[in-house]
């Protein structure tokens, strides 16, 4: 059994019942202890983080360092391009799989290992 603290993880825990379940990734898991999520058996290891939760970013563009997306959205994603990131839309949320930016139609979401964060 995997148990990991309440408010860790980046889990919004919702009660149904008997046990809880994590809003955004699904996850399910039992409050055997106060304070204390312990993870539906079975369940893989990497849902102690939620993978789906938004987070807050304090960047405001990144600078492309390899593209894997193909299409013509991702026409002149190069490497060493520099992009802002879309952060004030509800229906384009930036988790911890990667940031979404303005591709060459429409917006297009990067991953976490094809950008670098650029300080500006």
């Amino acid at each position: 059994m995997i148990t990991i603290g309440k408010q860790s993880g980046n889990h919004k825990w919702m009660k149904l019942n008997s046990h809880h379940v994590c809003t955004h990734c699904k996850v399910i898991a039992y409050e055997l202890k106060i304070g204390q999520m312990t993870l539906k058996r079975g369940t893989n290891p990497i849902k102690t983080v939620c993978q789906l939760a938004p987070i807050k970013i304090d960047f405001d563009y990144i600078e492309i360092i390899k593209c894997d997306g193909y299409g013509k959205n991702f026409l002149g994603l190069v490497e060493g391009k520099i992009k802002k990131v879309i952060k004030n839309n509800p229906k384009l949320i930036n988790d911890v799989r990667g940031v979404w930016i303005q591709g060459a139609y429409k917006p297009i979401k990067i991953l976490t290992n094809e950008f670098k964060i650029v300080k500006k």
